[in-house]
This record gives structure tokens, C-alpha cells and sequence, in this order.
């Protein structure tokens, strides 16, 4: 049994946190800059600022590491806002936190809305995007608390599955009868040909709703924190249900999914606290993490079993918790998971993503014949496991000597935290290591990757703090983001030329970090300036120079045959985990090679070397 702070639960679902903010008014506010060829003028006496002016607003970001704060941000006195024909866009974070303003007039020659560009403005009440808009950025109206109605132009092409974040007062969203690629009805936002519901207003009035029969997908955030219903009807139709596409639908009692789902995202019942009845059809092949954490369902004891709750046929959770209203005086709450040697029931389908997240005590788990689908990082942080057995007889996975494979042995899933042993070869059927298939393994020194293998998974042999000798056979074509971070390798400075690592032929990371006292890492030495590629390098990992912000240039040599995803070009904005390109970054190479092609496809300068 293990205690821990109810306050971390908060924090588990991936959804924004708003900074707090004192500063309410801008003295002095009158006339300036906000664009190249944006400008801006206040009447004081009206609390109307008038934007002017040709093409983009700047982009503003309160975390941006070499930005400047908006001359609006948090302003008290901002009422109204008109934006004159020729401006082109609304800036990221342009209005965040104008607690006062109430309206907005938007022309046609806008065509985007940024990120955050409304957030926190607690007095507007309607927005209408105008025919020009085409995007609508992450979270741009969000915690607009008091926004009750959208009107959508017909141009719009794209927006942010949480671009209404917060808006708790939301009662409609209408689109333009000639936007061709969304549509609405009864003030709920749809895809065009009303397969796909992308957006159910939080304060929408009714009880009960029944997803129309032409809707295969309900998408990510499509229901969030609704807060009038009770019940939802799924029509036979529904293929999926998005993440968080319940999440924290506080009145919602129960839900009956048919047998056409097949697939249910990451946290899309999570916190309905009123949510008794489960019901789940028989078709479902992937099942997300946490999916009904926080129900009322969850915290009902009796639906569990030595610490593990299955609904119907599927293995939904390893681990339990009290409900912490429990605990009204104390922020702790118990906490129990499965331990020793498990047998996952008979006749068991789908274990779900994480099902076993964190079970520390856990040694062992014996997998039936009926198991079709074992979700993603099942057994994270299972620090104690030693062995994963599978029945023979199953025919989609296997095992061997302990570690968990797919049937034909292509791919390793899981190798054990605490199995035996210092040293392992990847057998030689593999092609694919998956992704976390190694995480925390503490006791391995010495991995050798054979040449069939092609891919190389996301934090495939993450902080294995042990490992300090890595052998990659030369049939890698790609590696994932941060595979090798915080292994014994990886902590060697020696191994580092110019803060870049390397591993034979491959390029890892140019992010070099000392490890502190238990698992936090600090000391952070990023490659900067202009950087040229050992040549001979065959691949570049996912995400390698990520973060390099002050990294100008890269040359590619042409023994280079593939570029991971965001390796070059890119940092992140902020913690809400936005990127941004870095300005004016360069890739170097010869024309027609993977320099050339990353170069095009991520919109970035390339100059022939």
C-alpha cells in the first residue's frame, strides 16, 4: 500500500495551466507597434484600441525564451477592439489576459488566429472569426470564461481540438453554410459531412444527447467539461472516441458503448465523478490510458479484484485509489496495486494503455491465449518485474526467456525492469524495438542491436543508468526521440564531442545533461552555432537538436540517409508544449539528398555545401 498527493492526480490530465496574473492596467497605453507594418492607437476615453496597418501581427509569448510580452497583455482598460482591413493575422498571446475586453471585430483579411490569442479575456461573450479566418490556434480562446456564443466564417480549414478550452459558458458554435470543411448543428461543431463531432458547447442546454447516425468519430476534447448531461446515446456508427472526449463531464451517470467502437482514447471518461454505469461493447481493440480514472465507477471498490478492475472482457487498471473527497482534512490517499505474480484473467481481450503503470510490487505477469491487443507501456515503472509469460497458444504475442515480443517475435514490447542478467543481443527475427520496450532496465551493461534491426522506438533505453556499452547494427533506418537518454552511456561525458552525441554511425542528441542527486538532471549543454555532421553518419534521431535555440546551422553530409522527425530547426516555445522554428536556421547539403528533403518538408532554408 502506498500513499501519495492527491494534488499530483490534478496533474495527470494534459491540459493547460493558467499563470497567475496581478498586473491589470497599462499605463500610457497609446499608439505603437505590433507587426512589421502593424499598428496599433488607444482612445482612453472609449477603451477602444484600434489595430492598422498590412500583414501579420507579431507573435507574442509570456514564456517565450528571446521574446517580448505583448503591449496588451493583462491590460485592465482595453474594451473593444477593431481590426482594420489588411491585417493578416491575430498574434499568439496578442490579447492574453485583457480581463476587460468584450468585443472584437475581425475582417475578412484575417486568416489566423493564434495561440493563446484571447486567453483569459473574462468579459467576451461572443466571437465571430470572420470569412477570412482559416486557422484557429492551440487553445486561442482559452479560459474565456464568459463566452457563450461562436460564429465561424466560411473559410475556416483548421482548429485547435482545445481551441475553447475553459470556456465554460459556452452555449453555441454556428458555421458558415458555405464553409466546406465544417459544418454545425443545433450549435454543435461537426467536420463537414458530420462524420466527425470536433466540438459539444460546454453549457449547451439538455440533459441528454444522441450522437447523430452519420458520425463514425467523436474527436479529441468533443465533449469536455459539458455541464448539463447525464446520459449520452452512442449509435452504431461510432468507430472512436477521442482523448478527453468526456473527460470531467461531471453530471454524466452512464454510458452504454456499442459493439462498433473499437478504439477509446486516453482519458475519455476521466474525472466524471457522477459516471456509476459502464457498459462496453465487444468490439474494442485499443483501450487508453486512465480512460475512467476518477469515476465513480473507479472509485467503487467492489468493482475491483486484487487491485485490478476489468470491465467486461478488458483489463482496464493495475492500480487503485480512493476517491480523495475522503480525505477532506489530508491531501494524501491510499493507494494499491497489483503485486507478486499476476495471471491476467481468462478470456481477457484488451489490456489497456498503462494498465499496469507503477505497480512497484510487481514481479511477474502470465498473459492468456484470449489476449488480442497489450496497449502502450503497459508495465511502466514496473520496477520489480522479472518475467512476462504469454500461453503458447496466443496469437498475437509472445514470449521468451521472460521478455514480451508480438507473435513472429519482429518486435520487442517489453524486456523486464528486474530480469536477470547484464548483458542481452536483440534476436536476430527482430526489426522493430518498440517504444519504452527497455525504460529503467537498471541492470543491463551491455546491449547489442543485431543489423535486421530497422527501428529503434522512443525512449527505448531510457534512463537504463547502467548501460554503458550500446552496439547498433548498421540495418537502423530510424530512432526515436530520446531512445538512449540517461543511460550510463549517455551520462559519459567523454563520450560527447562538442555536446553531441553520437553511437557508431548514429547521431543521437546534441543535448547534453549531468545527472543530480536521485533522478533529477541538471547542467544543461546544448550544441550551438554552426555544426557540421561526422561524416559517415547515417541517421539522425527524432528530435536530436531539439531545443537548440541558438543553433544556426546544420551540414548534412550525403552518407546521411534519414533525418528523424523535428532533429533540426526546432525548440519548444514553452511548457505548454508548443514548437517553434528556429529564426532563421539553415540546412546544409548536397541537393537531393535527406538534407534537402527534411529542409523542403519542414519549410527551412536550405543552401547547398
Amino acid at each position: 500500500m502506498k500513499k501519495i498527493l492527491c494534488l499530483a492526480l490534478c496533474l495527470i490530465m494534459a491540459v493547460g495551466v493558467v499563470p497567475m496574473v496581478f498586473g491589470v492596467s497599462a499605463d500610457g497605453l497609446t499608439t505603437g507597434k505590433c507587426g512589421k507594418n502593424v499598428k496599433y492607437s488607444f482612445d482612453s476615453a472609449t477603451g477602444k484600441l484600434t489595430i492598422s496597418g498590412k500583414g501579420a501581427m507579431t507573435d507574442y509569448y509570456i514564456y517565450k525564451k528571446d521574446g517580448t510580452m505583448s503591449p496588451f497583455y493583462a491590460n485592465g482598460v482595453i474594451k473593444t477592439v477593431e481590426i482594420k482591413k489588411g491585417v493578416t493575422s491575430i498574434g499568439n498571446e496578442v490579447f492574453s489576459f485583457c480581463g476587460f475586453l468584450t468585443s472584437v471585430k475581425i475582417p475578412k483579411t484575417v486568416t489566423k488566429i493564434g495561440n493563446f490569442a484571447f486567453q483569459s479575456c473574462e468579459k467576451l461573450t461572443s466571437i465571430a472569426t470572420g470569412n477570412g479566418v482559416t486557422k484557429i490556434g492551440e487553445r486561442a480562446f482559452n479560459f474565456c470564461e464568459n463566452l457563450k456564443s461562436v460564429e465561424i466564417g466560411k473559410g475556416l480549414k483548421s482548429i485547435s481540438v482545445n481551441a475553447f478550452d475553459g470556456c465554460d459558458s459556452l452555449k453555441s458554435i454556428k458555421v458558415d453554410s458555405k464553409n466546406k470543411k465544417f459544418s454545425s448543428k443545433k450549435g454543435v461543431l461537426f467536420n463537414k459531412k458530420k462524420t466527425k463531432l470536433v466540438c459539444y458547447p460546454p453549457k449547451k442546454a439538455g440533459k441528454s444527447y444522441t450522437i447523430p447516425k452519420t458520425v463514425t468519430t467523436i474527436g479529441d476534447f468533443a465533449f469536455y467539461k459539458s455541464k448539463n448531461l447525464t446520459s449520452v446515446k452512442f449509435l452504431k456508427k461510432v468507430k472512436k472516441i477521442g482523448r478527453y472526449a468526456f473527460s470531467s463531464c461531471a453530471l454524466l451517470k452512464s454510458i452504454k458503448i456499442p459493439n462498433s467502437v473499437t478504439d477509446i482514447g486516453d482519458e475519455a471518461f476521466w474525472d466524471c465523478e457522477a459516471l456509476k454505469s459502464i457498459k462496453l461493447g465487444n468490439s474494442l481493440t485499443k483501450i487508453g490510458a486512465n480512460v475512467f480514472d476518477n469515476s465513480a465507477y473507479f472509485y467503487n471498490k467492489s468493482n475491483w479484484k486484487n487491485n485490478v478492475l476489468y470491465i467486461n472482457n478488458y483489463l482496464i487498471s493495475a492500480t487503485y485509489r480512493d476517491d480523495p473527497k475522503k480525505y477532506v482534512d489530508d491531501y494524501y490517499i491510499e493507494w494499491e496495486s497489483a503485486k507478486g505474480d499476476y495471471k491476467v484473467k481468462a478470456k481477457t481481450k484488451v489490456i489497456a494503455d498503462y494498465a499496469f503503470n507503477d505497480c512497484k510490487e510487481l514481479t511477474s505477469v502470465t498473459i492468456p491465449s484470449s489476449v488480442k491487443n497489450i496497449g502502450s507501456c503497459v508495465f511502466f515503472d514496473c520496477e520489480e518485474l522479472k518475467s512476462i509469460k504469454v500461453d503458447s497458444k496466443n496469437k498475437k504475442f509472445s514470449s521468451k526467456k521472460g521478455v514480451l515480443f508480438n507473435k513472429k517475435k519482429t518486435k520487442v514490447i517489453c524486456y523486464p525492469p528486474k530480469k536477470a542478467g547484464k548483458s542481452y543481443t536483440i534476436p536476430k527475427t527482430v526489426t522493430t524495438i518498440g517504444d519504452f520496450a527497455f525504460y529503467r532496465c537498471r541492470k543491463l551493461k551491455t546491449v547489442k542491436i543485431l543489423n535486421k534491426v530497422k527501428k529503434i522506438g522512443e525512449c527505448a533505453f531510457a534512463i537504463c543508468d547502467k548501460l554503458k556499452t550500446i552496439k547498433i547494427g548498421s540495418g537502423v533506418t530510424k530512432i526515436g526521440k530520446d531512445a538512449f537518454n540517461n543511460t550510463a552511456y549517455f551520462l559519459d561525458k567523454a563520450n560527447w564531442k562538442k555536446n553531441v552525441l553520437y553511437i557508431g554511425k548514429y547521431l543521437i542528441t546534441g543535448s547534453y545533461h549531468e545527472k543530480g542527486n536521485g533522478t533529477y538532471y541538471h547542467n544543461y549543454e546544448r550544441v550551438a552555432g554552426n555544426y557540421s555532421v561526422k561524416s559517415g553518419t547515417k541517421v539522425i534521431a527524432d528530435y536530436a537538436f531539439y531545443d537548440c535555440a541558438d543553433l544556426q546551422s546544420v551540414k548534412v553530409p550525403k552518407s546521411v540517409k534519414n533525418i528523424g522527425k523535428k532533429a533540426l530547426g526546432y525548440y519548444a516555445l514553452d511548457w505548454y508544449g508548443i514548437d517553434k522554428k528556429v529564426k532563421n536556421f539553415t540546412v546544409k547539403g548536397k541537393k537531393g539528398t535527406a538534407a534537402q528533403k527534411y529542409a523542403k518538408k519542414n519549410g527551412l532554408k536550405f543552401k547547398k555545401a
